[in-house]
């Protein structure tokens, strides 16, 4: 388990419970290591899903990459009196990164070669773990993204913002697919309210007062749970979380809305899956197990089941100060949830307390959806830039080619009027020499004087042609 604090510096930790007398589980929390390397408040920090990598960004744009030192002797003594020695010598793989401004957010990808943040300068990159390079980075992407999340079959990334926007992004291509940010729903009641037919906002606005909003995927990728909902209806809202299914992202329209009595901020899904309740007949999202996941308020965590699609347990009132994140432990069975006081609760559950664990292997999950072109034929409107530092050295600015290019089309266009009606261009004074660059494969042309050229007869050509513009320019019409 890792934490980050104001402190500037990364802790990690490990936890266990141990059998005591009577049948009691105690649990055990030991400190492994304190990583110091960040200047300012460290906002998040990421664990790379085989473990080998971890990752941290704080408020100055800094990003770490930590790995273990496995040469180095595992006790090192700490720079503070007061705190134990470091167990694990954990040292940067790379040199720290550098971006823009503060990170928000940081999720790996699945294969722990990339992973990808989003800032308050309202900007979105993707970086290589191995090498530190940025592959991809979208500027001006939204208005403070505070949410990333990656899927575990690795191809899509989805993150949100305070501009009530969801966005799916290729996890490959590093395009983007599709914007969610309103839905048309027919009539119903919710809560002993009437909600008319017509369109509405899904998300929160920027008066949600939390740092983050992150989403998550469920360990098959087919769902996508989405906090921070609320339905506006009138004097009264309605707060909840989405659920989108794979083959339904396309379309933008959330499979179901599963109410709740504040606004969350904060998905986590356990990876473990459950079989389905066999007393239990409906099973609106039609899974052949059931999926279990925690969502996050200020002050309180709810526990979610796929099966029931409704709350199924809560814990309120378990810090003195705001909640601001959790995880679940790799064996679904504690959940930990953290605060700004610095203190961290534990829930543990009993192994019946979930249900039983899916144990049956998972049939061929079904192939991801495939987005439709836009109107001008283009199968993705908007893309990242990929960065390569030699190509953008050797190749001129973006508003160059343009006006090279308009050049060359000109041109080609007058040598097509010249095939046609026999009329040269020049003169019969000057000729056009046959070997001028062509703007097909170069944007530049080049052009050469040619060799007999008479400056007497093109000079009193000029002449004539500014008395002309003279003329034009005295006329009272003008």
């Amino acid at each position: 388990m890792v934490t980050c604090s104001l402190r500037k510096e990364v802790r990690i930790w490990k936890m266990d419970f141990r059998m005591l007398p009577f049948g009691i589980e105690d649990l055990g929390v030991y400190f492994i290591a304190n990583l110091v390397g960040h200047r300012t408040t460290v906002n998040v920090a990421r664990f790379s899903p085989d473990g080998q990598f971890l990752a941290s960004g704080d408020c100055d744009g800094c990003i770490i990459i930590w790995k273990i030192d496995a040469n180095s002797p595992n006790l090192i003594l700490p720079r503070d009196d007061d705190f134990p020695s470091n167990v694990e010598n954990w040292v940067r793989y790379k040199t720290p990164l550098s971006h823009d401004s503060d990170i928000c957010s940081l999720c790996w990808s699945p294969d722990s070669k990339r992973f990808a943040i989003v800032s308050n300068d309202e900007s979105f990159a993707i970086y290589a773990a191995n090498t530190g390079r940025r592959l991809w980075h979208m500027r001006s992407y939204r208005r403070f993204p505070n949410g990333v999340a990656w899927d575990p079959r690795g191809k899509y990334i989805v993150t949100m913002s305070t501009d009530r926007k969801l966005d799916i992004l290729c996890g490959k291509k590093g395009t983007r697919l599709m914007c969610i940010q309103n839905v048309r729903l027919p009539e119903t009641v919710l809560r002993k309210s009437n909600l008319t037919v017509g369109s509405y906002k899904l998300f929160h606005d920027d008066q949600l007062m939390s740092f983050s909003r992150i989403p998550d995927f469920s360990p098959d990728g087919e769902l996508l749970i989405a906090p921070s909902g609320i339905l506006e209806m009138g004097s009264s809202n309605v707060f909840g979380i989405y659920i989108f299914r794979r083959r339904e992202f396309p379309k933008g329209r959330p499979a179901a809305f599963i109410p709740s009595s504040k606004a969350t901020f904060r998905i986590s899904c356990c990876p473990v899956l459950y079989k389905l309740h066999r007393k239990v007949v409906g099973n609106p999202l039609k899974l052949p197990y059931r999926i279990v996941w925690a969502a996050l308020t200020k002050n309180t965590v709810y526990i979610f089941d796929s099966q029931l699609c409704r709350c199924v347990a809560c814990a309120t009132n378990l810090q003195y100060d705001t909640l601001t994140d959790m995880t679940w432990s790799p064996d679904g069975r504690v959940l930990m949830i953290c605060s700004l006081e610095g203190y961290i609760s534990f829930i543990r559950f009993d192994e019946v307390a979930l249900g039983e664990k899916y144990t049956e292997k998972i049939s061929e999950l079904p192939s991801s959806p495939i987005f439709k072109r836009d109107r001008k034929g283009h199968k993705y409107r908007n893309s990242l830039n990929q960065f390569d530092e030699k190509q953008r050295e050797s190749s001129p600015p973006n508003s160059l080619l343009k006006y090279f290019k308009r050049i060359s089309s000109s041109q080609t266009g007058k040598e097509g009027d010249q095939a046609k009606t026999g009329i040269s261009t020049l003169d019969s004074r000057t000729k056009k020499v046959d070997d001028a660059a062509s703007c097909s494969g170069n944007p530049r042309t080049i052009l050469k004087r040619p060799a007999k050229f008479d400056n007497s007869k093109k000079e009193s050509d000029n002449k004539v042609n500014d008395k002309k513009r003279a003329k034009l320019t005295t006329s009272p019409l003008l």
